[in-house]
């Protein structure tokens, strides 16, 4: 392993020489010694030293403060200061170089050997960190360009690239596999090497001379790195080695299409022993990503030919599939035609018999008894609600067609207005309405209206024995949704049957008992769950019920997170 190689900035004659000494008795390696500042910078260009001893108090413009401030930055070297003055104030100034270490004069070869072996270990690891980060870098952006690119060319060409200019290399370049030739053929490059890219001709065979670290990475399947190339182990061709483009180190990485190798992507570097361990696994990870990637885009353009052949298939049944939608459109004007009809000429006999039956307790009361009168007083109360049912079942079957126009609902304004509509149906009823905080919802106002109506209907009605009838409503947001519920200290009923509540004619109360058709409560869960929500129902015979629903914000998932027990 060579020396070290340290230059020596002091302006004492005697005092350099004497630092010369030193460390050539220690085995380090003099790299030149200068007496300013402007004199320092010029033999670090020149020289490239491993380490900077740096006297403080220089002669000149230039003091020593400066000039290490500049060979940090510029070249990225370590520098120890050396001074005769431990002042405060000095070293504070100094701290502006973050110098890697101090020695103060005089000092002995122990102190001075140390500090030196700490300063360039120190350098060494930064070198290793700032090179990891750099390659870090790389496979993120590599990783980020596998996402946005379209296609294969776009990909190795950007890949190039991104390898220059965020891993700071020197050139990069991808080269194809020609499986008839064993040639390599360069197809993208990127960086200061594209006049040794241009220059390159590699075979895959183990032959050093015609294969070059390019060929060796496609014939083993393993990276094939050289950290030395102006000497004469770099497997390249002389006339073709990387060191004659000023490259120090050179790697090549396989490239794999279907588990099998198709390229290589080869990195060169000026900084000599730059792919340790580390550094070679992370540029191999670059080149199965590359390989990731390929693979990819092959089976893309497969999931895109199967994509075309499905589209041809299905010509034919879209086609069908318009058929059936004219026809189920057809039969929808048929039904809604129908509806009509029923509507009209089941409204026509029933407002016939009614009259008629009017007429006959209005002209022949006197002719009738107690018990002929009574007879027609059920026969006018059939057809009103067989009325009211045709007006039910119609609303029902046009619900599902009703399209919804969702907007933001004051609730609290809505079941306001509806509370003062059942109010004025039953002005003496004594009835004790407790309306809770109720939030705002995203829904169709005319359905949510309709919903309202049934539930605070029921409520209205089954309370109606109660005195004072006690109805109470409330809501709740969630995390996902928002619920209300409705109370009344009415008869209730059997919890048992609470799922038949909400089927079409189902009624848990006979009609002698209370009115209606059975069908209001299915209208409330079939405008609900078209709202995406949930209704539910619980309740105790003859100790009133409640009835809830819940509805989503609005884009909402599902019913499924409502938990009506909260409530």
């Amino acid at each position: 392993m060579n020396a070290p190689r340290i230059l020596i900035v002091e302006d004492e004659t005697i005092v350099a020489l004497d630092i010369q000494e030193r460390l050539t008795s220690l085995g380090y390696a003099w790299a030149g010694g200068a007496r300013t500042g402007e004199q320092a910078l010029a033999l670090v260009e020149r020289e490239r030293p491993s380490l900077v001893l740096m006297d403080i108090r220089l002669q000149n413009a230039m003091d020593g403060i400066l000039a290490a401030c500049q060979i940090r930055d510029r070249f990225h070297l370590p520098v120890i200061f050396l001074t005769a003055n431990s002042e405060d104030a000095t070293l504070d100034q100094a701290k502006r170089a973050e110098p890697y270490g101090y020695i103060l004069k005089p000092f002995d070869d122990r102190e001075l050997k140390s500090t030196i072996e700490m300063a360039l270990y120190k350098h060494h690891a930064e070198q290793e960190i700032r090179r990891l980060n750099r390659l870090y870098n790389v496979l993120s952006q590599v990783n980020q360009a596998i996402v946005r690119c379209k296609s294969q060319d776009e990909l190795l060409s950007l890949v190039c690239r991104l390898v220059v200019e965020h891993g700071q290399m020197g050139t990069a370049w991808i080269g194809w596999l020609d499986p008839a030739t064993r040639r390599i053929e360069p197809i993208h490059q990127y960086g200061t090497g594209e006049t040794h890219v241009g220059s390159t001709s590699f075979l895959a065979c183990d032959s050093r001379e015609q294969a070059g670290n390019p060929g060796l990475a496609v014939v083993s399947g393993k990276a094939s790195i050289c950290n030395s190339c102006g000497k004469q182990k770099c497997p390249y061709p002389i006339e073709q080695s990387p060191a004659r483009f000023g490259f120090q180190s050179c790697g090549s990485f396989p490239i794999r299409f279907g588990g099998k190798v198709c390229g290589v992507l080869t990195v060169c570097v000026p900084e000599p022993d730059f792919f340790a361990e580390r550094e070679t696994a992370l540029l191999e990870e670059v080149a199965m990503d590359i390989s990731f990637a390929l693979d990819t885009f092959e089976g893309e353009a497969r999931r895109r030919r199967a994509e075309d052949e499905i589209r041809r298939l299905n010509l034919d049944l879209e086609q069908r599939v318009r058929q059936r939608t004219a026809e189920l459109e057809a039969a929808n004007r048929e039904l809604d035609a129908f509806s009509y009809s029923v509507s009209h000429d089941l409204r026509a006999p029933l407002r016939a018999v009614d009259g008629f039956a009017g007429i006959l307790i209005s002209d022949y009361r006197d002719r009738l008894d107690d018990e002929g009168r009574r007879v027609l007083g059920v026969g006018q109360g059939q057809t009103r609600q067989m009325g009211r049912l045709i007006d039910d079942l119609l609303r029902f079957s046009r619900l599902g067609r009703h399209p919804l126009q969702k907007t933001q609902i004051d609730m609290e304004h809505l079941v306001g207005e509806v509370v003062q509509q059942l109010r004025q149906a039953a002005p003496e009823r004594a009835i004790e309405f407790r309306l809770g905080s109720l939030p705002a919802a995203m829904a169709d106002v005319s359905l949510l209206r309709q919903v309202w109506l049934n539930l605070l209907g029921n409520a209205f009605k089954f309370s109606r024995s109660r005195d004072p009838a006690v109805i109470e409503v409330d809501g709740t947001v969630e995390e996902e949704g928002t619920a209300f519920v409705i109370r009344d200290n009415g008869v209730g009923f059997d919890a048992k049957y609470a799922d038949k509540l909400f089927h079409v004619f189902q009624r848990l109360h006979g009609p002698d008992e209370f009115e209606g058709t059975g069908i209001g409560l299915s209208l409330v869960q079939r405008i609900i769950q078209r709202h995406a929500g949930r209704v539910w129902a619980t309740a105790e015979l003859g100790r009133g019920a409640t009835f809830g629903f819940w509805l989503p914000h609005v884009a909402c998932p599902g019913p499924d997170s409502f938990h009506p027990e909260r409530l």
